[in-house]
């Protein structure tokens, strides 16, 4: 979608910048990320905010890119066995990650330009063999990238792996097209972090600054975006983010005025940069409805119906005789309890979370009393330790049932919890 306007200057034009004042047609703008520029349900996302700037300071461009819309929430499902130790790790198709067409805030207007590329989950070293025949086929003019948070935590890579995929993503996009422009951010600060992460972060966004300059050229100019300078989110505290990483409203305002700060002084495109608000509304948090236990299977199973933008929340229980609530996060509106036998009672309640923020417990308590038709555990488990790990054996249960594989759960350095399934009756780990 094509919104045509007037270029407004306040600044000399940088010679690199010439292109953009004099060319035919919109400005094509594709934004390139991860599930921070990709947006959860009922976001206004950055995105949007760049848009109404981009509007308001008289510019005629584009937005492009395969996708429209933001992250799809989880599925409800009963509980899943785990991945089969025999299949190996579990490989993640990003391209397949459950995404809705549109999703955004309610007061987000239909003609919103919300064309992007960009996938919860993705990353840097990923991205660098895709953005070619992205650019290939949409075209932009210009990238705006926000990557290397993934990177850096759960991908596990080191501040000079992750500045060699953003030096490879930068060559990839210029195969297809030569003279691209391109606005680099950097990685956003956060407050739940491993040991070295937080430096690893501060390290790669000075080595992103510096290598921005030696990248740059008269054709295919290449721009550092100050994004963490911004972000309002650290070890200490977090207001930017609605659960220590992911942009709130405020989030939002802030990456989007690091974005137009840059498009200012570098690209000669707006005159002043996004104006944050003193105060932002906050995500309203009203209680589920129609909050139902029953009995199930594996023990009980508890639904209720979720507020639009408001795809997770928080149950607690209380089972028999049990005088103190147990809580726990769920991540969709659907909680098993599984039991180990048949007429255990227990009592739910449930509210609404927007990431670390929630609402009141619904005022109804439901009840229901377990059914069992699951096999027993396994009998005589016994752990040993080896030189890389540990070793899991047991016995089967002596049933009825024809049992084809077991579950089993550990923790790893008090850090990691993992889940597989195995066929045998014994698992060696490397731990």
């Amino acid at each position: 979608m094509a919104v045509a306007a007037l270029v407004q200057h306040g600044y000399a034009t940088p010679p690199a910048s010439q292109a953009l004042r004099v060319r035919e047609g919109p400005l094509k703008i594709m934004f390139v990320g991860d599930s921070i520029t990709h947006g959860h349900e009922g976001d206004y996302t950055w995105r949007f905010r760049m848009w109404e700037w981009l509007r308001a300071n008289g510019i005629s461009f584009d937005f492009v890119g395969p996708y429209t819309g933001t992250i799809a929430p989880l599925e409800s499902k009963p509980p899943q066995p785990p991945r089969a130790i025999e299949d190996g790790d579990q490989k993640v198709d990003v391209d397949s990650y459950p995404r809705v067409t549109w999703g955004y805030h309610k007061a987000v207007p239909l003609d919103f330009d919300a064309d992007h590329f960009a996938t919860s989950g993705d990353r840097a070293d990923r991205v660098h063999k895709l953005i070619q025949s992205r650019v290939e086929e949409y075209d932009p003019d210009m990238l705006l990238i926000l990557l290397g948070t993934n990177d850096l935590s759960w991908g596990g890579l080191s501040p000079d792996e992750l500045l060699g995929y953003y030096e490879l993503l930068l060559h990839n996009a210029r195969k297809a097209k030569p003279n691209i422009k391109i606005a680099y951010g950097n990685v956003p600060g956060r407050t739940f972090v491993r040991l070295g992460l937080a430096n690893n972060i501060f390290e790669v966004n000075n080595m992103l600054s510096r290598a921005c300059k030696r990248w740059t050229s008269h054709e295919s100019p290449v721009h550092y975006v100050d994004v963490a300078s911004e972000y309002t989110c650290g070890l200490d505290s977090c207001t930017a983010a609605f659960d220590g990483l992911h942009p709130n409203e405020l989030g939002a305002y802030q990456i989007a005025r690091a974005f137009s700060k840059t498009l200012i002084e570098h690209f000669s495109l707006g005159e002043t940069p996004i104006q944050v608000p003193d105060s932002v509304p906050e995500r309203e948090l009203p209680a589920p409805t129609n909050l139902v236990a029953t009995s199930s299977p594996m023990g009980i199973k508890v639904t209720w119906d979720r507020h639009f933008g408001l795809t997770e929340g928080k149950i607690r229980q209380r089972c028999q005789s049990e005088k103190d609530w147990s809580v726990a996060f769920a991540r969709t509106n659907r909680w098993d309890t599984i039991l180990p036998e048949a007429g255990i009672q227990c009592e739910y309640q449930v509210k609404s979370c927007y990431g670390n923020s929630c609402g009141d417990w619904t005022q109804d308590v439901v009840t229901a009393i377990s059914d069992s038709d699951t096999p027993p555990p396994p009998i005589n488990i016994q752990t040993t330790p080896t030189k890389l790990g540990f070793r899991v054996t047991w016995s089967p249960p002596e049933t009825h049932w024809n049992i084809t594989s077991y579950a089993i759960k550990y923790t790893v350095g008090h850090l990691y919890r993992r889940s597989v399934s195995i066929s045998s009756n014994s698992h060696i780990s490397r731990t």
